[in-house]
């Protein structure tokens, strides 16, 4: 099935009324991809191909002085909550951090990625005694995603082993396990 951008699809945006969430729905292209997992079976499912980082740039992060620029399409929390869904299957890791790193942008923050989640870089509560001029950089926000990875690797770690071990791998499809897009 050949990639779709979700927008053009007027029926399934009937009952969205916020127009930032209609927004970030056209961000996103959906198309079928087949991987196989860590059972060595092919699994097909209709998930992210492709995000729009220039059209959310040029709508939400261009400046007033631009023509493409349009606030009123830029709820930030709308925007989330469209934008990262749990349950939701993305192509790649990759493709759903330069997502979420626009996203970020919108609000003013800097994305941190750790192997399975993806979070604000002030999620969290301040572990450390230092005190900093401009104040701790951990201040509690539960801005998360929580990511695993579809496709694993199988491994023995050594020529004995009878176990076997899975290694993640992040540029196959990722599902959002979680997703706390309050930002704060």
């Amino acid at each position: 099935m050949a990639a779709t951008n979700d927008s053009t699809n007027n029926a399934a945006l009937g009952a969205v009324e916020c127009p930032s969430a209609l927004f970030a729905k056209g961000l996103k292209t959906y198309g079928t991809r087949t991987y196989i997992s860590h059972d060595n079976k092919p699994h097909t499912a209709e998930m992210v191909v492709g995000f729009d980082k220039e059209k959310f740039k040029n709508t939400c992060l261009a400046g007033k002085n631009s023509p493409t620029y349009n606030p009123s399409l830029c709820n930030f929390d709308a925007i989330a909550n469209e934008l990262f869904k749990a349950d939701e299957k993305w192509e790649s890791r990759d493709l759903l951090y330069d997502a979420f790193k626009c996203h970020g942008k919108l609000h003013g923050w800097i994305p941190a990625l750790q192997q399975k989640q993806m979070s604000c870089n002030r999620f969290g509560k301040n572990s450390t005694s230092r005190d900093y001029v401009g104040g701790t950089l951990k201040v509690g926000c539960t801005c998360k995603l929580d990511i695993t990875p579809l496709v694993k690797e199988k491994y023995f770690a050594t020529k004995e082993s009878k176990k076997a071990s899975y290694k993640d791998i992040w540029d196959e499809p990722v599902m959002i396990r979680n997703a706390n897009c309050e930002h704060g």
